[in-house]
């Protein structure tokens, strides 16, 4: 009996290329940066676009598959290859095309140029014994406040009068000449003085709890508008400019700071998208909390002085620091179910990268799977992070909901009114648009991915039933009593003599 290697025997079965002059050639673009990392145990590719200031996440074998693109090949030469391959064969036509398309949407696959033949650099991996994993390349965004997912293929963004960015600077340079002032903020030493700040002005603040808060009732007041702008902008500033130090410091970049518009209200920040290079998780939490540990540290002087002053200008400063500093930092920048910081930093914890996206992934397939009874494929997912996942996705859900709501009602107030045409904008962009889209493809759909129309109109019954509900329950009303208005220093002006006031 004879035995036959068996990658020599599948080369031996393959038919050979057929390639005329004129065929394409493609290769991944020899600018990119890769390197191979592992995350919960499982090894990636990491690939960074800088003309882009994008980062992909590609599995083992999508990877292979990729590197096969070095411009000396065609499309029917790697898709021979492909079926030659026996490192290859979980990958089959389908994913195999897809993954082509996607590299091609993305720009990291390019016509192939004659006098171009630089290799791609990859780091060196942290390791020696990995194993490969099937995963769809997603593309890895951050910022230090606001988050918005970049386009894939077009450079076109939709413009919403709800969210509004304005790039202002690239503070890269800036940076890099104050690191070596500031570093020692962020060192061992410096966190533990934050840790003996903060426990002292925790414990002098409780102990004037009634004071601290009933001279919160003049902290939204007209007059003090001005104070707290000042405060604000000088708050921000530093928060920011601690995410950008701490990026440095482990050596990303920081390309685009400015502003972002959530409905006229601004929210600064930095793009520290570069820290998804960092191998150390840590560093990437750091990255992403630096600005609260920061406004913290200063948040806890100014207790600690809020308690030892006397009414006054200084008094109230402090007490507006201290709001602005820990009240409001904690409500928006941790909340884990906004794209702020909170979310980050939950995301690098659990080890789950573009947490977000992949809860309402998860969130739309349960739908598609328990309520209109089509079967989807979950999203990989193993042990604890199947219940995370999806819990996140229902949180985040219900939090939107919440958010969209509160936006459309905001807006209808705003302008003396004018703003219900921002209402009416918002209703049709969160609603009825999203709706006439789902009806659309399930109309389109092909008769296995359609549900069934009695299933869909008693979900639709039901929705709307809920929503009549929660809409007709009892709530508490404001209590309408009687008053006067008297103006200060009200006087009574008398004539001096008799007769008719005709003009004032």
């Amino acid at each position: 009996m004879t035995t036959t290697d068996c990658s020599t025997a599948v080369a031996l079965s393959c038919p050979p290329p057929r390639v005329t002059a004129a065929s394409p050639r493609y290769r991944i673009r020899p600018d990119l940066h890769v390197s191979f990392q592992e995350s919960s145990g499982r090894p990636f590719y990491l690939v960074e676009d800088r003309l882009a200031n994008q980062f992909y996440r590609l599995g083992d074998l999508e990877w292979k598959f990729a590197s096969m693109f070095d411009g000396n090949r065609t499309m029917r030469q790697v898709a021979e290859r492909l079926a030659c391959d026996p490192k290859l064969t979980e990958l089959d036509v389908s994913r195999a095309s897809a993954l082509t398309n996607w590299l091609l949407q993305t720009r990291l696959l390019v016509p192939a140029i004659a006098q171009d033949d630089s290799p791609v650099e990859i780091a060196p991996p942290q390791g020696t014994n990995y194993r490969h994993e099937n995963r769809r390349p997603l593309p890895l965004r951050r910022h230090s406040a606001v988050a918005p997912r970049a386009p894939l293929a077009s450079p076109r963004v939709a413009f919403s009068p709800f969210f509004i960015k304005f790039p202002l600077i690239k503070p890269d340079r800036l940076l890099s000449r104050l690191l070596p002032w500031l570093s020692f903020l962020t060192s061992g030493p410096a966190f533990l003085i934050w840790l003996v700040l903060c426990a002292v002005a925790t414990y002098r603040v409780a102990g004037q709890w009634d004071q601290f808060i009933a001279s919160a009732a003049v902290y939204l007041s007209p007059r003090t508008w001005l104070w707290l702008a000042a405060v604000w902008v000088v708050l921000k500033i530093i928060h920011e400019t601690f995410h950008g130090i701490v990026c440095k410091k482990y050596g990303g970049y920081v390309n685009e700071s400015g502003l972002v518009l959530i409905l006229f209200s601004p929210v600064a920040y930095v793009d520290v998208t570069s820290s998804w290079r960092f191998r150390n998780r840590w560093h990437r939490i750091f990255t992403s909390a630096a600005g609260m540990y920061a406004e913290f540290a200063i948040a806890a002087v100014a207790g600690i002085v809020w308690s030892q002053s006397a009414e006054g200008t200084i008094n109230y400063l402090c007490h507006s620091i201290v709001l602005t500093a820990s009240v409001t930092t904690l409500i928006f920048n941790a909340n884990p179910l906004m794209r702020f910081d909170g979310y980050y930093i939950l995301s690098d914890i659990l080890d789950i990268q573009n947490l977000y996206p992949l809860g309402r992934q998860t969130v739309r397939a349960l739908w598609r799977t328990w309520v209109l009874k089509l079967p989807t494929p979950l999203p990989y997912l193993q042990g604890w992070k199947r219940i995370v996942v999806p819990c996140y996705g229902m949180a985040t859900a219900v939090w939107r909901v919440l958010v969209c709501a509160s936006l459309t009602i905001g807006a209808a107030n705003l302008f003396h009114g004018a703003g219900m045409v921002l209402a009416v904008f918002a209703v049709f962009t969160w609603g009825a648009l999203p709706l006439f889209q789902f009806v659309r493809n399930i109309m389109s759909a092909d008769v296995p991915n359609r549900p069934d129309r009695k299933r869909l109109v008693k979900v639709a019954l039901l929705l709307l039933f809920s929503v009549a509900v929660i809409a007709l329950l009892p709530r508490p009303g404001g209590t309408t009593v009687p008053a006067i208005v008297a103006y200060s220093n009200q006087e009574i002006v008398r004539a001096e003599t008799r007769g008719f006031v005709q003009q004032i």
